[in-house]
């Protein structure tokens, strides 16, 4: 006798037609602003809001939201850059290693966790 998981986990099918930066995103329990705003940044580091916003045909407050919820989650940092009057922030992320080292470690760790419970079922 085979048994099926809950179809609202991935089976592996559903896992190689899921694209991978969709299934870090999910993962990471991103909603789709973020993981774009992520993405662009692990690609883009050192951007300004600006800079952000003008590649993803976003509005610049909806840009500074999701940076500010992404800095209070540890997924990007900012720092000042001097101008001749005031200062600019520019934004990056952590690097797709630590992501993928912090994602990895969440998933042994869940893994653990279920195979604790099935076995006091």
């Amino acid at each position: 006798m085979r048994f099926f998981l809950s179809e609202n986990l991935c089976s592996k099918m559903q896992l190689d037609s899921l694209d991978k930066d969709e299934l870090i995103r999910c993962l990471l329990g991103l909603n789709e602003l973020e993981g774009k705003v992520l993405l662009f940044l692990l690609k883009n580091p050192n951007s300004k809001v600006i800079e952000i916003s003008g590649s993803l045909g976003k509005h610049r407050t909806s840009i500074q939201k999701t940076l500010s919820q992404l800095i209070n989650r540890g997924m990007i940092m900012r720092k000042a850059v001097n101008m001749r009057r005031g200062y600019n922030f520019v934004y990056y992320s952590i690097s797709k290693e630590k992501i993928k080292e912090n994602l990895l470690k969440d998933v042994e760790t869940w893994s653990e966790l279920v195979k604790e419970r099935i076995m006091e079922w």
